[in-house]
């Protein structure tokens, strides 16, 4: 998976947009997660995220 990552941050990096919707969707949740824990405020955290 870490390969895969690092394929998709280097296409990214290049100007693809296919890739970096691809990263978002990936981790979108695990961001939103994340801020909704350490903000405490579910729809301030959408706007975070």
């Amino acid at each position: 998976m870490r390969d895969n990552n690092a394929e998709l941050i280097h296409r990214t990096l290049a100007g693809d947009e296919t890739a970096f919707t691809l990263l978002v969707k990936k981790y979108r949740k695990h961001v939103h997660t994340l801020a909704c824990h350490k903000i405490g405020a579910f729809h301030i955290a959408e706007d975070i995220t």
